[in-house]
C-alpha cells in the first residue's frame, strides 16, 4: 500500500514511499551482526518534507567521548539533583543516576559545569532514551558497604543506576559554544569524538594475547582495544611498570597470521595498561587489515550501514539518517511506539 507522501533521501531525489519497503529496509538492517533492534519510519521537517530515518539499538559507533564528570538539574520542588556524566557528544549527553520517573520526550534544564568553564551553563535538553535498571535490596546493601547511596525517592528496591540520553535543545550560539568546548576537551584528553574509521581508529577488541616479559615470564591475557599505534590490555594489578619492554603474540579476528610484536608499557592504572606498539610496515598492514575486518563485521561505524544497504536496496530506500538508541520505545501492545521515537538532529 502506498503512503500518501514523498521521501527525500541523500541524493535529493523524491519518490513515493511504499510501507512494505520499510519492512524490507528493517529486514536488511537486522542482518547486521551489531544491530539488535530496528525501526524504520519517516520524519517530517517544518516545511512538510519527509525523510526516511532508521532507529537502531546495537553496538554501532556513535560520536560520543567518555567524560567522567558531574552536572545537576532541579526537581519539581526546585531542589538540586546531582547527576553523573558517562559521555558527551556534539549534540547531547549520556547521564547517569537519573530519576526513575524520567521518560522519553521529557524536557530537562541541565546545569553543565564542564572542565575549564568559569560558570555552570544552563542548557535545555530533551530526553531521547531512558534506561531503567532495577536492583534488589541485597544489591543496595552492597552499595551501602561501598559508601554509595540508594535512591530513597523511588523506594528501596532501586539504586541510582538509571542511564538517560538527552539532546541539547538550546540556541545556535550556545550550541556552538558547547561544541567548541567539547572539541577542546577532546583535544586535551586525546580522545576523538569523530567516527572510528577516521585517521587512527581505536576499536574495542576483546581477543587473547600472550604477553612475554624480558625476564622470561609469560601470561595469557585479553586485549580491550587496539589501534595502529597501541593497545589497551587488562592483566594483573602491580605487574606493570612504565617503560617496560614486552613481546606480544596475538592473532587478530579474521586473520591467519600470528603476530609477534614489540611493545612498551606507556601507562598503567591498576590491572590496566596502555602499550605503545613498535610495528614494521608489514605488521602495520596486518593490524590495519584486522581493524577494518572488525569494523566491517562488528559494525563499529554507521558509515558501513550505507554499504550494507546499497548492496541490497535501491537508492530511494537507503535512510537519510541513522539514529542510535540505547533502547527501543514500545507501547503496551509490544509494538514500537513511533510517536516516542526522537527526531534526528538535522530536523530539530
Amino acid at each position: 500500500m502506498l503512503i500518501n507522501t514523498e521521501l527525500k533521501y541523500g541524493g535529493g531525489v523524491r519518490k513515493p514511499v511504499v510501507d512494505d519497503n520499510l519492512t524490507k529496509v528493517e529486514n536488511v538492517l537486522k542482518e547486521h551482526p551489531a544491530i539488535r533492534q530496528v525501526a524504520v519510519t519517516y520524519q517530517q521537517d517544518g516545511q512538510g518534507e519527509n525523510y526516511l530515518v532508521a532507529y537502531l539499538v546495537g553496538d554501532l559507533a556513535v560520536d560520543r567521548m567518555p567524560l567522567k564528570s558531574e552536572c545537576w538539574c532541579e526537581d519539581d520542588q526546585g531542589k538540586r539533583v546531582k547527576l553523573g556524566i558517562a559521555d558527551i557528544s556534539h549534540n547531547g549527553v549520556c547521564l547517569l543516576n537519573t530519576p526513575q520517573n524520567w521518560s522519553i520526550g521529557k524536557t530537562i534544564n541541565l546545569y553543565l559545569d564542564l572542565p575549564g568553564m568559569i560558570y555552570p551553563l544552563r542548557i535545555p535538553t530533551k530526553v531521547v532514551w531512558h534506561q531503567r535498571q532495577q536492583n534488589s535490596w541485597l544489591d543496595a546493601l552492597g552499595e551501602w558497604s561501598l559508601g554509595r547511596k540508594s535512591d530513597r525517592s523511588v523506594g528501596k528496591t532501586s539504586i541510582l543506576r538509571n542511564r538517560t540520553g538527552v539532546l541539547f535543545a538550546t540556541t545556535p550560539d550556545t550550541l556552538k559554544f558547547l561544541q567548541s568546548k567539547i572539541k577542546e576537551l577532546s583535544n586535551q584528553s586525546g580522545v576523538s569524538v569523530q567516527d572510528l574509521r577516521n585517521s587512527e581508529p581505536r576499536i574495542p577488541l576483546h581477543t587473547n594475547v600472550r604477553v612475554c616479559f624480558a625476564d622470561g615470564r609469560s601470561f595469557g591475557w585479553e586485549t580491550e582495544n587496539i589501534s595502529l599505534t597501541g593497545m589497551r590490555i587488562r592483566g594483573v594489578d602491580g605487574i606493570w611498570k612504565k617503560g617496560t619492554e614486552l613481546q606480544l603474540v596475538l592473532r587478530l579476528p579474521g586473520s591467519t597470521v600470528k603476530l609477534n610484536l614489540r611493545a612498551t608499557v606507556w601507562w598503567h592504572k591498576g590491572s590496566q595498561a596502555g602499550l605503545r606498539l613498535h610495528l614494521t610496515p608489514e605488521e602495520e598492514a596486518v593490524i590495519d587489515e584486522g581493524i577494518q575486518y572488525v569494523i566491517f563485521t562488528q559494525g563499529l561505524s554507521l558509515s558501513n550501514l550505507h554499504y550494507l544497504l546499497a548492496a541490497k536496496l535501491t537508492p530511494e530506500l537507503i535512510p537519510h539518517n541513522f539514529v542510535m538508541l540505547e533502547e527501543m520505545p514500545f507501547d503496551i501492545h509490544g509494538r514500537v511506539d513511533v510517536s516516542a521515537l526522537p527526531k534526528p538532529d538535522f530536523l530539530t
